[in-house]
């Protein structure tokens, strides 16, 4: 059996992709220029007339708001014209991907992946919202003893 292959996804919210790699090419992101290098490089764009916190659940669920349930940072509630603030991580109503991959056996590693919770399928670990711009339930991770050696060790 031959030696299964590593896969690292890096996704830079909300980044400028043309001065990320200006700034590679330039000299002045080194760790980003290898990795630009040595990997594979997909670009993206967002589909039109998403809104902030629908863009995220979208990639990690694979399905398009109608299906996951996140549409907007405010929501109206369901036959209403109220509206409430939607934490994000309580309403996407379909798994993201690497609960999928732990389940075929796959280890996974996801760090602060906007927009999500702790996996209780996860194989392997995932820390949430320890650098998040748009906190819901403040920093987590799994498995929870996580959390402290992050902060020991980096703060």
């Amino acid at each position: 059996m031959g030696v299964k292959a590593r896969v690292v996804f890096l996704g830079i919210c909300a980044g400028d992709r043309d001065l990320i790699f200006q700034g590679a090419r330039a000299g002045e992101l080194p760790v980003l220029a290898g990795m630009l290098d040595r990997g594979l490089v997909g670009l993206t764009n967002n589909v039109p007339l998403f809104y902030v916190q629908s863009v995220w659940p979208s990639f990690f669920a694979g399905v398009l708001p109608d299906k996951h349930g996140v549409h907007s940072w405010q929501q109206l509630r369901t036959g209403t014209y109220g509206q409430y603030r939607a934490h994000t991580p309580d309403l996407v109503l379909r798994p993201p991907f690497w609960d999928f991959l732990s389940r075929a056996g796959r280890r996974c590693a996801v760090l602060d992946v906007p927009q999500t919770s702790p996996s209780k399928a996860i194989n392997g670990i995932q820390l949430v919202e320890w650098g998040a711009h748009d906190a819901n339930h403040g920093f987590q991770t799994s498995p929870p003893e996580l959390a402290q050696e992050v902060v020991a060790r980096f703060g």
